[in-house]
Parts: structure tokens; C-alpha cells; sequence
């Protein structure tokens, strides 16, 4: 029971709110992820190649959604980009349903799919500093536990429901949308009657003094260390499983590295509060949590045993609890009111960059050079990040720009 104490104490209700909207959102969208490549090469009877550049496309129309959902929240604000965005998701995942066997169709489908389903994320984060001013990392940090949370229900569900059918998935993914629409429509048009936070507050008609001018030089050496921190952290999901199949380690082991994944998301957060309080400086966590990313690869280098992978596991996992939560923390302190939606889907854009980069660079390091070489450069990619982040650490010191969030109880 300490351990949720520690997590919800103080929270606002309307970050419930948007946790709920995550938490519904992610769990339904998630169904599909871990099954689009067998539908494709097990059912539409394609090859890896094929289904590989479908997936990618699907990734890069994500890349977009990410950056157009944050431009249109600052445009039109959280309800209707919500309403409208689900109601078209509602017909595409029709569509699935009346053309699932037909290759075309269905890829430009799922294409459209893959942008719908990263239009609310941006939404989502912008939302967060609207709801819990004060919260600093604590806001977005509970969208990151509720987000891995609802992936990994969602993902497993999805993987069962596969064996079963493909149909199941569809359908309730249309059960989930429309769960998602009277959220949004009732809930939050309740706790957001006037979710634009751009320059005229609806809620009054009084506008807003906001300064419009965006300072890119810290906001773009973060993002551009967020999007190779995400080109390392995907190699968990291309390289170590395919490295595992090679050492004789079965699949469930590996799917149960990412089940101990989303435990220590939870479980870690006393510990992630106590290094919080400690070192409160935004920058200091991420110039703290990067090296673990590179040190999860280092410890894979000196024995075949599964409890190596575990380690190398929870070492990733601590690290991106310190480095996920406080980027958009970071940039959405030194962004205007009026353009959060546009950073936070750049961040999310940036994101989705790393992870259709990551897996192409690893699969080429896998093919082209021995297993601890890889390993090792791997490893030694963490100094990339780090120099990045470092660097904006200097310059935050150097301007005497307070990025710091005080944690109280």
C-alpha cells in the first residue's frame, strides 16, 4: 500500500481524468501492435521483407500523427481533435472487418491507422501541464506508468485474442473506440470545457499574454538525444531476441523480460521518488538515467545466463523511468502556453523517429558484425545521449535557468 501512496498522493482529479482517457486509449490501440506481422505474413501469406515495409510505413504515418495531433490541439484544443479523431478510427477498423483479406486495402488501412492512433498521445501530454500545473515530472510521470500499464494488458490481450482470431481483435478494437468516444464526449468535456491552451482562454474570453517565441537550440539538442535514446532502447525488441533464439533461450523467455518490464515500472517509483528528491534537477536525471541504457548492453557481454537478461532488463527499465517522463517535463517548462501541443508531438515524433531508425541500424550491426562487437557498440552509443544531454545541462547552469522541480512529500 506504500508504494501507491507514494505514487497518487496529491494528484489532481482531472490527471485521473486523462489517466483514464491513456489507460482506455493505449489498452485497445495495443491490441494490434504485437500482431500487425503475423497478420501479414501468417494470414495475408506475405513475406518479411514485405511485411517489414508495411510495419514501416505504418511507423512512419505515426511520426506524423505524433507532430499533426499536437499542431491541431493548439489549434482547436482536446474535445473535438478527441471526438473527431476516434470517430474516424471507428470507420477505418470497419473497414478492417469488410476488407481484412484484401493486401492493399488493408495496408493502406492500417496506414491511416498508424497515424489515428498517435494523434491523442500529444493531446494527452499537453494536457497534463494544463491539469497539474505544479506537478512538474510527477504529471507526466503517471501518464508514463498508465501508458506501460495499458501496453502490456493491452499487448498480451491482443496476443490471445490472435489465437483465437483476427476478427475478435477488430471488433473489440471498435468496442474500445467507442468506449474512448463517450469518455471523451461526457468526461471530458466536463473536467476541459476549454482544452485550447493557446492564446485565448474560452473559458473567460479574455486573451492571454503569452510569449510566442520558442527557444530551439536546448529544445533541439534534447530531442535530438531523445530520439538516439530511443534508437538504443529499441534494440531490446530487435537484437537481444534474436540473440536469445541464438544462445538457445525459448520465446516465453523473452516475452517474459517485458512482463518484469512493466512490473518494475510500478514497483520502481519509491525508488525513482527517492533519486527525484535527491537529485532534483531534470537535466541531472537525464544525464543519470542515459548510461543505464548503455550498461543494460554491457552486462549481456559476459554470460549466456537468463538472470543477466533480467538485470540488463531492470537496469533499462530504471533508466528509462529517470529519462521518459522528464523530457517532456523539460520542454514543456520552456515552451508558451500556446504551442505545448506542437512540442509534445514533436517529442512524440521524435520518439517514433528513434524507433523506425533503431531497428534498421541494429538489424544491419546483427548481420554485419560479430554478437559482442554489437554488444559493445551498443553499449558505448549511451555516450551520445549523454554528451547531448550533458551539454543542455551546462547551458541550463550557465543561463542560471532553474530546471529544477521541487518534490514535496
Amino acid at each position: 500500500m506504500n508504494k501507491i501512496k507514494v505514487l497518487v498522493k496529491g494528484v489532481p482529479i482531472q490527471m485521473w481524468v486523462i489517466a483514464i482517457g491513456v489507460f482506455v486509449n493505449i489498452v485497445f490501440f495495443s491490441l494490434l501492435w504485437p500482431v500487425n506481422a503475423i497478420y501479414f505474413h501468417s494470414v495475408l501469406h506475405k513475406s518479411m521483407t514485405v511485411t517489414g515495409m508495411v510495419l514501416f510505413v505504418y511507423s512512419l504515418a505515426g511520426f506524423f500523427g505524433n507532430s499533426i495531433g499536437g499542431m491541431l490541439y493548439d489549434r482547436f484544443g482536446a474535445n473535438k481533435i478527441l471526438l473527431v479523431n476516434t470517430l474516424i478510427s471507428i470507420v477505418v477498423i470497419v473497414s478492417f472487418i469488410i476488407w481484412q483479406h484484401n493486401f492493399w486495402i488493408y495496408s493502406g488501412l492500417i496506414t491511416v491507422f498508424g497515424f489515428l492512433s498517435y494523434v491523442p498521445f500529444p493531446v494527452f501530454n499537453a494536457l497534463v501541464t494544463r491539469a497539474w500545473p505544479k506537478g512538474g515530472r510527477k504529471g507526466y510521470n503517471l501518464i508514463y506508468v498508465i501508458f506501460n500499464v495499458g501496453t502490456a494488458i493491452g499487448t498480451a490481450v491482443g496476443g490471445l485474442l490472435a489465437h483465437w482470431s483476427f476478427l475478435v481483435i477488430f471488433i473489440a478494437l471498435a468496442i474500445g473506440n467507442l468506449i474512448f468516444f463517450f469518455i471523451a464526449l461526457f468526461i471530458f468535456r466536463s473536467y476541459f470545457p476549454s482544452s485550447n491552451t493557446g492564446t485565448r482562454d474560452k473559458r473567460d474570453g479574455q486573451k492571454l499574454a503569452t510569449n510566442t517565441a520558442i527557444h530551439w537550440g536546448p529544445i533541439v539538442t534534447v530531442l535530438i538525444g531523445y530520439g538516439i535514446a530511443w534508437c538504443i532502447y529499441v534494440q531490446w525488441m530487435t537484437i537481444v531476441p534474436v540473440y536469445m533464439q541464438f544462445i538457445r533461450l525459448n520465446t516465453s523467455t523473452y516475452s517474459m523480460l517485458w512482463t518484469i518490464n512493466g512490473l518494475a515500472v510500478v514497483f520502481f517509483q519509491p525508488c525513482i521518488n527517492w533519486f527525484v528528491k535527491r537529485f532534483p534537477s531534470l537535466t541531472l536525471q537525464l544525464v543519470g538515467g542515459i548510461p543505464l541504457f548503455g550498461l543494460s548492453f554491457f552486462c549481456l557481454m559476459f554470460s549466456h545466463s537468463y538472470f543477466v537478461f533480467v538485470l540488463g532488463m531492470l537496469l533499462l527499465t530504471f533508466g528509462e523511468l529517470l529519462v521518459w517522463p522528464a523530457v517532456p517535463t523539460i520542454l514543456s517548462a520552456s515552451t508558451p502556453s500556446d504551442k505545448h501541443g506542437f512540442i509534445q508531438g514533436t517529442v512524440g515524433s521524435f520518439a517514433a523517429l528513434g524507433r523506425m531508425i533503431g531497428p534498421l541500424i541494429g538489424g544491419w550491426l546483427y548481420d554485419t558484425l560479430p554478437i559482442l562487437i554489437v554488444l559493445a557498440v551498443l553499449t558505448f552509443s549511451a555516450v551520445l545521449p549523454f554528451i547531448l544531454f550533458m551539454l543542455h545541462h551546462l547551458r541550463q547552469r550557465a543561463s542560471h535557468v532553474d530546471n529544477s522541480i521541487a518534490v514535496r512529500g
